[in-house]
């Protein structure tokens, strides 16, 4: 009798366990997966004093924080912490990723900027840098962009100082299917075999843009000066159509910013890859196609 109370006990355990399973995959299938809102700001001063200069980071990111085991949820972590932070963090969990890099951007500071301002603090013990000189800043923010279905787009925006006359800031776009975790890769959606043409029609467009009728005019502009336009990875699968982001010194002069030419679903609608799993994920109408 005990025998059979322990076979039922297993029995309705097992049963638990596959509905909560199920429902699970219910859930992520439909997009109900949450990200968590992930935060650190901080300052490390050289020497530990107060008075003098100091790495400034702050870090605000949304990723998946579940903590069971599920191949999306992992996959869309590895992708997000991996384009925020890089691949050596991308493995970590959330929070642990975040402060070992903080640790590190910390790490380098101390050991590139201590040195030199010991040399200036040899000479004067009373010297106290001004105008955030030997400070550093960083600052890493990531969010999601744009959500719709099976569809997740998130952006990362990175700016650092370092010195100089202006710090540094560019942007990261990746576009995610929440069916899978993985990344959408551009050809995965668009006929490769027309990249040569699609890259026409980023020029031409960014002419329209630009209200100009030569690529000669453009570079007259600034732009194609440092790079000529191309098929980037940093692109953004928006409502209206495909964003791709030229990040400052890319294509162009600093001064002339980040640049972004879109290419509208009608246009792009003879190289679309209809059949693909990830053409499915677009978030286009008959209409915007043209039929």
């Amino acid at each position: 009798m005990k025998t059979k109370k322990i076979a039922l006990l297993f029995i309705l355990l097992a049963a638990l366990a596959y509905v909560t399973s199920c429902n699970r995959n219910k859930s992520l299938q439909s997009g109900q997966i949450i990200l968590d809102s992930l935060s650190l700001e901080r300052s490390t001063h050289l020497f530990g004093d107060t008075t003098m200069p100091h790495n400034s980071i702050s870090i605000v990111f949304a990723c998946p924080t579940d903590s069971m085991p599920n191949v999306v949820i992992d996959s869309l972590r590895y992708n997000i912490l991996n384009n925020l932070f890089g691949p050596q963090y991308a493995s970590m969990k959330p929070r642990e990723a975040m402060l070992a890099y903080a640790a590190a951007s910390d790490s380098i500071y101390l050991a590139e900027v201590e040195p030199e301002l010991k040399e200036e603090l040899a000479a004067n013990p009373n010297y106290r840098p001004e105008g955030g000189l030997y400070s550093y800043v960083e600052e890493l923010f990531g969010q999601v962009i744009y959500r719709q279905d099976s569809l997740l787009v998130y952006g990362v925006e990175i700016f650092g100082y370092t010195g100089g006359a202006h710090g540094h800031f560019f942007t990261r776009l990746f576009n995610l299917d929440l069916h899978t975790g993985k990344l959408i890769r551009l050809f995965d959606f668009l006929d490769e075999k027309k990249a040569r043409e699609l890259t026409d029609m980023l020029w031409k467009q960014l002419m329209e843009d630009q209200d100009v009728t030569s690529r000669e005019a453009l570079n007259e502009m600034g732009y194609g000066t440092l790079g000529d336009l191309y098929l980037t990875d940093n692109y953004e699968i928006t409502p209206n159509g495909i964003s791709f982001h030229f990040n400052q010194y890319e294509i162009a002069p600093y001064a002339m910013g980040m640049i972004v030419v879109t290419l509208s679903y009608k246009d792009l609608a003879p190289y679309i890859l209809e059949d693909s799993a990830a053409a499915k994920l677009l978030p286009r109408t008959n209409k915007e196609h043209g039929q």
